[in-house]
């Protein structure tokens, strides 16, 4: 007995040990979120190497075409012919062209190389590279503290943190971070890919080619093979949202002739011989911007061997156009009027900014694949440290009733649990601080919501062991029972919360994420310091007659209420409730965040006595709207969006009740964002606080569908999952599994009514979101938690009295986990309310859902999941009767 005792509080000491020292020797890093700074993601754009793939594919299919092949070597033959009787530079090189490509098209193991090359870039394995080259250009030296990080399969995440500054005011400090934002996302959204191109000349001898061109482009195919068609900006742009309406992207080998630098448009067409010729990106050794005598400009030293090809090429094509082509646009075609070696440069309508920011991508190198921007999320300092305070002072104060409440309740027990619960969350932090693990808004909210399900585990055991107690048993005895009964159920309970928290985790992103690895570290810990920690501390005091006898209070007596006979009038009152929240979500359209409709989310903040009211800031917004767009020339997006919040209160979205804080939403982003933001910031004058805009996030229209996509998936993929593991951790019953299935649809969507009825009648403002989602699955996880309780007591009825009645055993089994059953909702729920009394209005909606989760899901346990079973087992019982 000794020599168990010692290896337990070796096993107990050293986790706790190597917690304690990650923890000092390591912060934890906060998430952008608490800290304050900006996250952008991008997805690298594979529509191009897609089209490369099915043209590569389409090559080789043909070459077993007989006729097919026998006329590219007929025409190889004749192209060699043309070329020894060739006498003008362009047309031989031209020809060379053609002949390097028909070569290549009658080589079946060349175009296979070329497939796999491409296959492999569309498998994942440029996101690394772009990652790189993304990090050299927004911290060439390696001095600032950006992260940027591959994401699977195929983004690029960007974390920049904010710097407060002490030369700057509050507004001048936010407002040279937004800057800094903005001129990141100019620098990561070129591709970088610098290329020179022989124009072909229109007359006689290319007559024929430029014909065949634009008969592809009515056709809105791409263009002849081994030529690139360059197309006036404004009718390309035109043509691209045609396509676009159709479902199908711009063909390749179209490029962009850029505007002049008066913003004129260029009306000529130019058709490019596809071949650089080497003449790209990598000969440049250093680039910079400078003023030009047209204005800003970008100048390039070439490498050796690059000033050497570039003299080669032009010195072979004087008197004839060269295009510089920068990110599949024709910056300019000027004429080569001599050899050119050593440096080069590129003019076009560029600003001072853009013009250094280009010098910036030149030199750090092309990115594999255009990048496109999907989302945004900025927040200010101020915001951050609010976070920071009431995320820790919602933990604070929830935990502090909770600890109280078991010390009151269960008395030395209950001293115990509040050991159990302090050392679960110092291994959280510490396993944190190990794993260098951010800890964001919302792993805040995991951390209380763990605290919430400990207290459940020992809750748990400690029922049992008054069982125990009353049926006879020394106390010694009792506590062993009591923590060898209660363990299945605790691994079941926690697996399924697990399984929800690695489904949020693998669909969910950002500060989402946070949430789960806090979530999935706390039930981890959870299980070690209920099933371990306070078994050796109960076991040990025990033992050593340190306790005599484990006193409680009884909340709920022994009870006998017929749970059963009350199951229609339950099933009724359910299918009214959920019949409402099925028509309240669809019959209510503005239910979805900008996490599921794209655009952007401003919060605007009021300086201090300034009574500003909602209408006041619809309509400076819609002023600023209107400007904006007629600055960008653009079309109209939808209507702006105002809601007034005050954080802990009700009732923000009155129009004339002035506030202090304002959100805007709107269906604009990139650029044109900085600008509605400063133009509404003149509207609105000295009524903005120092710090105007604590928080911005923006969505970009496909990213809004993948996340909706993704969100249907992870709910969809923790019920499939959770319903197998339920099916065969219970007999390989289908009525456990469906019973409990049935509980979690109820839950979740009465939960949604809820919300959806806060936001209709504007006593919330609550739309579903990403933060909504994580309330759902966790609502999954903290419903089943209950229901596998009264499961696994339904289970051990059934093997004890195996000829009782299904109902009678369903009914003594609710009966006898009543009291765990109110108890661990009350605590959950203390939890829950005082994070949505205090942690802010940030976290008031996933606050609010899971509140009444926890209430709905209480409920469902008790009169839909174990009635389900009853009612399986019943007709199965009338079926084998007949």
């Amino acid at each position: 007995m000794n020599r168990k005792f010692v290896w337990r509080s070796v096993i107990t000491l050293a986790v706790l040990g190597i917690g304690a020292f990650s923890y000092y020797s390591k912060r934890v890093p906060l998430g952008i979120d608490l800290a304050g700074g900006a996250e952008m993601l991008y997805r690298l754009d594979d529509t191009d190497l897609k089209q490369e793939e099915a043209q590569y594919l389409e090559f080789i299919n043909r070459l077993d075409d007989r006729e097919y092949a026998a006329s590219l070597e007929k025409e190889l033959a004749e192209l060699k012919e043309k070329l020894a009787a060739a006498t003008d530079p362009l047309e031989k090189t031209d020809i060379e062209h053609r002949i390097g490509l028909t070569t290549m098209m009658l080589d079946k193991r060349s175009l296979q190389a070329r497939l796999d090359n491409i296959r492999s870039q569309l498998g994942g394995a440029t996101t690394q590279e772009a990652a790189d080259v993304i990090r050299r250009r927004i911290n060439p030296t390696g001095t600032k503290e950006v992260i940027v990080t591959r994401m699977h399969p195929n983004r690029v995440r960007i974390q920049i943190p904010f710097k407060s500054r002490t030369d700057l005011s509050p507004e001048e400090a936010d407002a040279a971070f937004q800057k800094e934002v903005s001129n990141i996302k100019s620098v990561i959204e070129r591709t970088g890919s610098l290329s020179f191109h022989l124009v072909l000349p229109r007359g006689s001898r290319w007559n024929d080619l430029y014909s065949a061109a634009e008969a592809n482009l009515e056709k809105r195919l791409h263009p002849p093979t081994g030529y690139l068609f360059a197309l006036p900006e404004d009718e390309y742009e035109t043509i691209a949202a045609e396509l676009e309406q159709t479902g199908k992207p711009m063909p390749r080998g179209y490029l962009r002739v850029a505007k002049d630098r008066r913003g004129k448009e260029k009306p000529e067409r130019l058709l490019l011989n596809a071949d650089d010729r080497g003449l790209k990106g990598s000969i440049v050794q250093s680039a910079y911007a400078t003023m030009g005598e047209e204005g800003m400009q970008v100048n390039m030293d070439f490498t050796a061997e690059g000033s050497q090809l570039f003299g080669r090429v032009t010195g072979e094509h004087v008197d004839e156009r060269l295009a510089i082509v920068l990110d599949g646009v024709v910056q300019s075609a000027p004429v080569i009027r001599s050899r050119i070696t050593g440096s080069g440069r590129i003019t076009g309508n560029f600003t001072d900014e853009e013009a250094r920011a280009l010098s910036v991508v030149l030199k750090s190198g092309r990115l594999p694949m255009r990048v496109k921007f999907e989302s945004l999320y900025v927040v200010g300092p101020s915001l951050g440290r609010d976070s920071i305070e009431k995320g820790f002072r919602s933990v604070l104060v929830g935990g502090a009733i909770i600890v109280l409440f078991m010390l009151l309740y269960y008395r030395a027990a209950g001293f115990v649990a509040d050991i159990a619960l302090a050392l679960n969350i110092a291994l959280i932090i510490g396993v944190m601080s190990l794993t260098n693990a951010t800890l964001t808004l919302p792993g805040i909210a995991g951390i209380l919501l763990t605290i919430g399900m400990a207290v459940d585990a020992n809750i748990l055991i400690f029922e049992r062991i008054r069982e125990e107690k009353a049926r006879g048993r020394a106390l010694e005895k009792a506590a062993e029972a009591g923590f060898n009964r209660a363990f299945i159920t605790i691994v079941d309970a926690n697996v399924t919360t697990l399984i929800a928290a690695v489904v949020l985790y693998e669909f969910g992103t950002g500060p989402i994420r946070g949430f789960a690895v806090t979530l999935t570290m706390g039930i981890i810990a959870n299980l070690f310091t209920s099933l371990y920690v306070s078994r050796f501390i109960i076991e040990f005091l025990v033992g050593k007659g340190v306790i005599k006898s484990l006193s409680m209070m009884q909340l709920v007596s022994e009870t006998k209420i017929p749970f059963m006979a009350l199951r229609i009038p339950a099933f009724i009152f359910s299918a009214l409730l959920l019949a409402a929240g099925i028509y309240g979500f669809f019959a209510y359209d503005d239910k979805y965040g900008i996490d599921f409709k794209g655009g952007t989310l401003i919060q605007v903040k009021c300086a201090d006595g300034a009574a500003v009211t909602a209408d006041e800031i619809r309509s400076a917004a819609n002023k600023a709207l209107a400007e904006t767009i007629r600055m960008h020339e653009m079309p109209a997006p939808g209507p702006v969006s105002v809601q007034s919040f005050e954080e802990g209160t009700f009732g923000g979205a009155a129009a004339e009740r002035s506030a202090r804080q304002f959100t805007v939403t709107l269906a604009l982003d990139g650029e044109p964002i900085n600008d509605f933001k400063d133009i509404l910031a003149e509207q609105l004058g000295d009524r903005l606080a120092d710090e105007p805009y604590p928080r911005t996030t923006s969505i970009g229209p496909n990213v809004a569908k993948e996340l909706g996509k993704s969100a249907f998936l992870s709910i969809a993929a923790s019920l499939l999952l959770i319903f197998f593991y339920i099916v065969l951790r219970f007999d390989f019953s289908a009525a456990f599994g469906l019973g409990a299935i049935i509980a979690l649809f109820h839950d979740v969507t009465i939960a949604v009514g809820a919300m959806i009825l806060m936001d209709r009648f504007g006593l919330m403002e609550i739309k579903i979101d990403l933060p909504i989602i994580a309330a759902l699955l966790t609502i999954v996880g903290y419903s089943l938690n209950d229901t596998i309780v009264i499961y696994d007591r339904i289970r051990e009825n059934r093997v004890n009295a195996p000829n009782v009645p299904i109902k009678e055993i369903i009914d003594t089994s609710i009966n006898q986990t009543l009291s765990r059953t109110l108890l661990t909702s009350l605590t959950t729920l203390i939890a829950v309310l005082v994070l949505f009394l205090l942690g802010g209005g940030v976290i008031h909606g996933f606050a609010f859902v899971f509140m009444v989760g926890v209430i709905v899901g209480t409920y469902s346990t008790i009169f839909i999941a174990a009635p389900v079973v009853a009612s399986f087992y019943t007709k199965k019982a009338e079926i084998a009767k007949k």
